[in-house]
């Protein structure tokens, strides 16, 4: 039997010493993380995602509001 594969996580956390410290946990946990620095990074990953990969009440950046986000799965 095959394992399910591993839950995915778009990560947008431009303080490098953060961003590692959670890659490293999330990795831990068994999520496969993709981490960018930039929010027109992360948002220009998320467009490539899967529908099914976006989160449904995602939470506001800093620099980009919930609503961009949000966008990808229709809200």
């Amino acid at each position: 039997m095959t394992p399910p594969p591993s839950p995915r996580i778009l990560l947008i956390e431009d303080d490098p010493a953060v961003g590692r410290s959670l890659v490293e946990a999330l990795t831990e946990e068994g999520f496969q993380v993709t981490w960018h620095t930039a929010g027109r990074d992360g948002l220009a990953s998320a467009r490539q995602m899967a529908p099914a990969d976006h989160p449904r009440r995602p939470p506001a950046g800093r620099t980009h509001q919930g609503d961009e986000f949000a966008a990808f799965d229709g809200q």
